[in-house]
């Protein structure tokens, strides 16, 4: 039964303190454990976006690196590895030297040459100690050895 209490002369009865005993200690453990889940959610995302924003400028810059060689590539084509332009007849030697076409300071090197027809060629360069590698298309003029187009195939 409770007890009344009388503070200005009037009888109340007193609140029973043992009602919501034990409320409060599982509702708060409630509620840090979703703000910590919610924090180590947030925080996967992070990571998880940073590592594909390096992924991204990863291949863009091994993607730079492989169009500055083939730039470099129509370079030598047009002076010492002219000879692969002029087809069979004309050939470089016993087998043209593929890797000695770029200079050692490339970041990549040849390949695979292919010459596909008359005036046109398919050159395949690799990043230097890596698997990347890109397939370029070479358009040239057969009479003159001028490299005319170069243009990537993709992967």
């Amino acid at each position: 039964m409770p007890s009344l209490v009388s503070s200005s002369g009037l009888l109340r009865p007193r609140a029973r303190q043992d009602a919501h005993a034990g409320f409060v200690l599982p509702l708060a453990s409630a509620a840090s454990l979703v703000l910590v889940l919610s924090s180590l959610s947030l925080q996967s995302l992070a990571l998880q976006s940073r590592s594909r924003v390096r992924s991204q400028w990863l291949q863009r810059q091994q993607s730079d690196a492989l169009a500055s060689a083939a730039q470099q590539l129509a370079v030598q084509l047009e002076g010492p590895g002219q000879c692969l332009l002029r087809g069979p007849s004309q050939a470089c030697g016993a087998g043209p030297d593929l890797a000695g076409l770029l200079p050692k300071s490339s970041p990549a090197q040849v390949s695979g040459w292919i010459l596909a027809a008359p005036g046109a060629a398919q050159v395949r360069l690799q990043l230097r100690d890596t698997a990347v590698a890109r397939s370029f298309a070479v358009a040239f003029d057969p009479s003159s050895g001028r490299v005319l187009q170069l243009r990537s195939l993709g992967q």
